[in-house]
């Protein structure tokens, strides 16, 4: 049985890679999820990915290692500006992260290492480490 389960972890993880084109070093995708620019997109070592987490990677979006993108979590690097124009920029996301469900992180973000992201909050700015964020717009919490 354990022989089994550790096959179908494979099969699952190659069928991933090839559907998402993400790369990530023992990265996990539990569920479908949306990914829009994979190229753009770093991921680091032991990520996991709940369904139906949306990932553009228009702009870039850097990842780091122990990262938790919880259900319908969405980064977002595209954006209109005061013109009408498309523009892009980066997110970047440190070590142990855990971005909670429904939480949108928005263009021009970095995110500190060791911070969580409550759910449903909406990150415009950039995040200290070892923080604590919730609302919208999001806010440090202690």
């Amino acid at each position: 049985m354990k022989v089994i389960n550790e096959a179908i972890k494979l099969v699952l993880k190659i069928y991933y890679r090839k559907t998402t084109g993400l790369k990530g070093e023992n990265m996990t995708i539990n569920g479908r999820i949306f990914v829009k620019n994979p190229k753009r997109i770093k991921i680091g070592k032991n990520c996991v990915f709940n369904d139906a987490v949306v990932l553009n990677g228009r702009g870039g979006i850097n990842i780091g290692d122990n990262c938790h993108i919880s259900t319908g979590a969405k980064l977002h690097t595209g954006y209109l500006n005061k013109n009408r124009e498309h523009r892009a920029g980066s997110i970047n996301i440190g070590k142990n992260v855990w971005v909670a469900s429904g939480a949108v992180i928005s263009h021009d973000v970095v995110i500190g290492d060791n911070c969580n992201i409550y759910a449903n909050s909406v990150v415009t700015h950039n995040i200290p480490k070892n923080s604590n964020v919730a609302g919208i717009p999001a806010r440090i919490i202690k």
